[in-house]
């Protein structure tokens, strides 16, 4: 797993365990579960549902050597954990989540890409691993880290932090919760999408003021960056529908705040699936045939938008 990745906006994949809950629409055809259930090994892929089995990943010696590779060669690597919910609600994660913040500490020349659907456990999930670590003598390095995160706002500069959205209603719940939290970097994986988003209201900073004349109030950040995607078939279960025009929206709205948006793919039920391309005399009906509708060559040319965001210096990442 992870040193080549079909995923395009990332460059390997690891997971500190595997298996996970399903907490919302999105989550039905789940990849991962997908996978668990196609290789019927639970105790090396883990399995789904609160009393599932967590499988803890057992070489964790080769996100060091991608960082290594990385120095070497000068560049940068993303690194998505794919199979799991890094903030699940599970209190037998604690130690396993220690391991894996320590990790990409150790990590400075991987960005990693930690994405979630409960936002709202990262300090419950956050401080169970300062009070794991609180008990440790002499204190690691990992305990100062964490503390430096949560008490002074001070995010590690490799940290994108993210929220998955499937629709409006999951997108108000989550995206407030992501700009409170302290990041270097933050973003929304608007995949699967399942219905329209507006996300105009989070791509530009805000004042907050408060209700004294006094109060200079504060400002609450803007979404970084914001990933599109179509739902792919997954284990004989076709995907649900995805309207192009949510994709053209999104990206609408990304170029007037000038926010960078990644198209992904338009699924495996995209709608419509064909189009006229105007660029040829007489006009030519394209279609998407990709199965998961990753192509960007068969899309209409609005659509083939793949942009990353600018990384954040180290004194970015503090608290606005």
């Amino acid at each position: 797993m992870g040193d080549v990745t079909g995923i395009s906006w990332c460059d390997h994949t690891w997971s500190p365990w595997y298996g996970c809950t399903k907490v919302s629409p999105g989550c039905k055809l789940c990849y991962a579960e997908a996978r668990s259930r196609r290789f019927k090994t639970p105790a090396a892929t883990g399995t789904w549902g609160p009393d599932g089995v967590r499988s803890i990943n057992a070489d964790w010696d080769k996100p060091l050597r991608w960082d290594r590779a990385a120095a070497k060669a000068g560049v940068r690597r993303r690194v998505f954990p794919s199979l799991c919910d890094w903030l699940e609600d599970r209190d037998d994660l604690v130690e396993p989540r220690a391991r894996f913040l320590d990790l990409i500490q150790q990590t400075p020349n991987l960005d990693w890409l930690l994405l979630t659907k409960r936002p709202e456990y990262f300090l419950i999930r956050m401080y169970q691993v300062l009070e794991h670590l609180d008990r440790q003598e002499p204190k690691p390095p990992g305990y100062w880290n964490v503390a430096t995160w949560l008490e002074a706002g001070w995010a590690p500069a490799n940290v994108w932090y993210g929220v998955s959205v499937e629709d409006q209603e999951r997108a108000d719940q989550r995206i407030p919760a992501l700009l409170e939290t302290p990041a270097a970097l933050r973003w929304v994986s608007y995949e699967p999408a399942l219905g329209p988003v507006d996300f105009a209201q989070w791509l530009e900073p805000a004042t907050v003021f408060g209700p004294g004349p006094d109060d200079p109030g504060f400002t609450v950040p803007a979404v970084d960056w914001i990933v599109v995607g179509g739902e792919s078939d997954q284990g004989g279960e076709k995907a649900r529908p995805f309207d192009v025009d949510w994709a053209r929206q999104t990206v609408r709205a990304g170029r007037a705040a000038e926010v960078p948006i990644f198209v992904k793919q338009l699924g495996s039920n995209p709608r419509p699936w064909t189009w006229w391309d105007e660029s040829t005399t007489p006009y030519v009906e394209r279609v998407v045939r990709d199965k998961k509708g990753g192509v960007p060559a068969e899309w209409p040319p609005e659509l083939r938008v793949q942009d990353f965001p600018k990384r954040k210096e180290a004194a970015d990442a503090q608290p606005a």
